[in-house]
């Protein structure tokens, strides 16, 4: 039988939203936001600097990025290569290339991160997921890099019926582009995969970049729940017993060490 590599995750929610996690680059321990709504990991410059790997960054062949590194990754207890791209960001961003690729389980009940065998075959869309917001059917992607609880386009609040205020959060920090908040919606009934919270929706500004024109469901109402990349390309999410109780109040203590365990946090 297969032995998985499991991450300790501990949650300081809900003071901080976005889960993290330490991984073994380059032989050093790495802080990674584990982004669920990032298609490939993105990393720092100044983290390819710790990293020693600054002259061997090639250019991008996506447009936008400042290149992208060959980085040495230890998981399973086993080092191998994988591109990252890298970009002036506040922190590096563990996607869906990762996640995916190794059919990652993201336990936010248990707190837990378990990455199973390596598939090079993975594909890489997002999954969506059906949310219920305010009686009213309507799918989204899963960002657990996001710290809103929705983010859309005008278009979307329009169709829900909701009804806009001003925002109170006024400033929008994406990959690549910092984005000015006019409106949100509050005190919305969110329902999906057996969790629920009382959350808002924020309006993406006109002016966000294409690529970042989606409708994202972010990190908080995951707590509690269980999401699950498989090999055969399927995504299971559930929320489990006692999970919307405790997403409110859990407090995980601090990892104690030992063996190939990391600890996943929150920012």
């Amino acid at each position: 039988m297969a032995q998985y590599e499991e991450r300790r995750i501990h949650a300081r929610y809900p003071q901080d939203i976005s889960p993290r996690v330490m991984l073994e680059c380059q032989g050093q321990m790495t802080d990674f936001v584990v982004d669920t709504g990032c298609s490939f990991t993105i990393v720092t410059l100044n983290q390819v600097k710790k990293w020693g790997l600054e002259d061997k960054m090639m250019p991008s062949d996506l447009p936008g990025y400042l290149g992208d590194a060959p980085v040495s990754i230890k998981i399973n207890g086993t080092i191998e290569e994988h591109d990252f791209y890298v970009d002036d960001i506040k922190d590096n961003l563990l996607g869906l290339d990762i996640l995916k690729g190794y059919s990652a389980i993201i336990d936010m009940y248990n707190y837990r991160l378990t990455f199973r065998d390596y598939n090079e075959d993975y594909d890489i869309s997002e999954p969506l997921v059906t949310i219920n917001v305010d009686g009213k059917d309507i799918d989204m992607t899963i960002d657990t890099g996001s710290t809103f609880d929705m983010v859309g386009p005008m278009s979307v609040a329009k169709e829900l019926g909701l009804h806009l205020e001003p925002s109170k959060s006024p400033i929008c920090d994406g990959v690549g582009y910092t984005s000015t908040i006019e409106y949100e919606a509050y005190n919305l009934c969110m329902k999906g995969f057996g969790s629920e919270i009382c959350g808002t929706y924020t309006v993406q500004a006109e002016d966000v970049p294409d690529y970042a024109k989606h409708l994202l469901l972010g990190a908080r109402m995951c707590y509690g729940c269980m999401m699950q990349y498989n090999a055969d390309g399927t995504f299971e999410i559930e929320c489990m017993d006692q999970a919307c109780e405790e997403a409110e109040t859990a407090a995980v203590e601090e990892p104690q060490g030992g063996g190939e365990t990391a600890e996943l946090r929150q920012n």
